[in-house]
């Protein structure tokens, strides 16, 4: 049993490294490889999660007239805060945000998939301590959102997108 044990680790770490090196885990500086997390009101604040539901709404307003979203969320008490700040940005974007309260991750992908929404959003930070929470972007098929949008997604909390395209009060 002692010998299994730091064999396991050294061909653990092994993997690792050579996945690093091969950048097969490419991680933002927001984004990880599960989502955005965070200890609450410290390094994930509700400005960032109003960021994110503005860019999002926005973003999928491009791809249609109107981006339907998901939003599902833990019960963490951060939750519902995240929660009203990512339905203030995506409204202002002019998307319809739809709320399933206190869910499970896979049922929001479940949601996403088959109820033709344009993407999911589930805060939560899973097993993480109860201080920390997460914002987790799903994509129309159920999935974790593309990197690519991942990395937009940053550039706009950043300041590297100014402006996005204005929003007619008519629209929303």
């Amino acid at each position: 049993m002692c010998r299994i044990r730091p064999y396991f680790k050294r061909n653990v770490r092994k993997v690792i490294v050579h996945r690093i090196q091969t950048k097969e885990f490419i991680m933002g500086k927001y984004f990880g490889t599960d989502g955005f997390r965070g200890e609450a009101n410290v390094n994930l604040t509700v400005e960032h999660a109003y960021k994110v539901g503005r860019y999002i709404g926005w973003y999928f307003n491009q791809k249609t007239s109107r981006a339907k979203i998901v939003i599902g969320k833990d019960t963490r008490r951060s939750s519902y805060m995240f929660e009203n700040a990512l339905v203030a940005g995506l409204t202002a974007s002019g998307a319809d945000a739809y709320m399933l309260y206190v869910t499970t991750t896979p049922s929001v992908a479940y949601v996403v998939r088959t109820e033709q929404f344009d993407c999911g959003i589930m805060i939560s930070a899973s097993h993480n301590p109860f201080y920390d929470n997460g914002i987790k972007l799903i994509n129309a098929k159920g999935h974790k959102m593309e990197a690519e949008v991942e990395e937009k997604v940053e550039a706009y909390i950043d300041g590297e997108i100014i402006q996005l395209e204005e929003i007619i009060i008519s629209d929303i």
